[in-house]
């Protein structure tokens, strides 16, 4: 494998996504979860 050209215009880079059937769009952030190490019960 051999890199041939390297795309940086955002409006190319999008018009060659959906041209390819991949979304042209990042994905949304999941918000972060709490620790689990909060849940645990100590029996002490």
């Amino acid at each position: 494998m051999k890199i041939v050209a390297a795309v940086t215009d955002p409006a190319s880079v999008r018009r060659y996504l959906e041209g390819v059937g991949l979304p042209s769009e990042p994905p949304l952030i999941a918000p972060a979860r709490a620790s689990p190490q909060l849940d645990l019960a100590y029996d002490w």
